[in-house]
Parts: C-alpha cells; structure tokens; sequence
C-alpha cells in the first residue's frame, strides 16, 4: 500500500503542470523504485524510506532535493531516497 501511495505520488509530481515540460519531470518519467518502507521515528512520527535501484542512484540524485520535497509535502512525512 505504501509503495503504491508513492508511485502515485511521484507520477503526480511528474505529472503536474510546472514539471511536466521541464528537464525535472522528463528525468522523473526515466527512474523507478524498487520498494517503499515506513520507519517509526521518536514521538510518534513515522518517515518514508524509499529503496530505488542502484544504478538510477545518480539520477536520483541530481534531482533528490526537489523530490523529497515534493513527497513531504504531499504524504506528510520525512522521505529518505537510498539505493
């Protein structure tokens, strides 16, 4: 169920109209994951880990950043991308 959210996610992400024709979202159509994990972190919280393979780790990134600030933003959690 994770793993789906984050696809779905990342797509709109790529999807949305200011990635969409930009080099950002033309990068996010090439790269994949290969799982989704939650972690508990201290008072409750709990942070997204996201496995991608590694040989896209360099892609991923170039455009780490803005992703992982996307997906806080959207799933309402700390998001760690590592191959």
């Amino acid at each position: 169920e994770l793993e789906t959210t984050v696809s779905q996610s990342l797509y709109d992400i790529q999807e949305s109209p200011t990635n969409k024709n930009e080099q950002f979202g033309k990068i996010l159509t090439t790269l994949h994951i290969s799982s989704a994990r939650s972690i508990p972190l201290k008072g409750n919280k709990q942070a997204i880990l996201i496995i991608v393979p590694f040989i896209e780790h360099q892609k991923w990134r170039d455009i780490q950043k803005r992703v992982i600030l996307n997906l806080e933003k959207k799933l309402g959690s700390s998001v760690f991308i590592i191959a």
